[in-house]
Parts: C-alpha cells; structure tokens; sequence
C-alpha cells in the first residue's frame, strides 16, 4: 500500500511539559511529496540525498511548521 511521504529538512524530538513527553516534528523544509510503497522510502531517501523524511499518516505526534529557510 503506498502512503505519502515527506522528504526534506526535518528535526524529530520530543516535547517535555512537566512529567509529559510528546513526540515532536518539526518541519524546516519539504522538498519533495510522493506516494511511496514501504519498501522504498529508505531507497527514495538514499537515491536523492535528502536530509529526513517523515510519513504524516503514520506519525504519532505533533507536526509543527518553521519559518526558517
């Protein structure tokens, strides 16, 4: 089944509020969507010399946009 994906500058962490982690995206830059099988994301990703990658459908936590460039 193929699921889109995000290829870019991307930071993943997580967010600590008081005892409470979150985890944490945060978006510099996409370059590139594409719909993608599983299998081929990391190839995708090895082929083209991005930076990071983040599937939205599949992750579990916050998505938050930079204004950097």
């Amino acid at each position: 089944m193929k699921k889109q994906v995000w290829y870019g500058r991307m930071t993943f962490g997580d967010l600590l509020i008081g005892n409470d982690t979150y985890p944490l995206a945060l978006v510099h830059e996409i370059r590139c969507k594409v719909m993608l099988d599983e299998e081929d994301i990391e190839v995708y990703l090895d082929t083209y010399g991005y930076d990071s990658y983040l599937v939205p459908s599949e992750f579990k936590g916050e998505i938050y946009y930079t204004r950097e460039q």
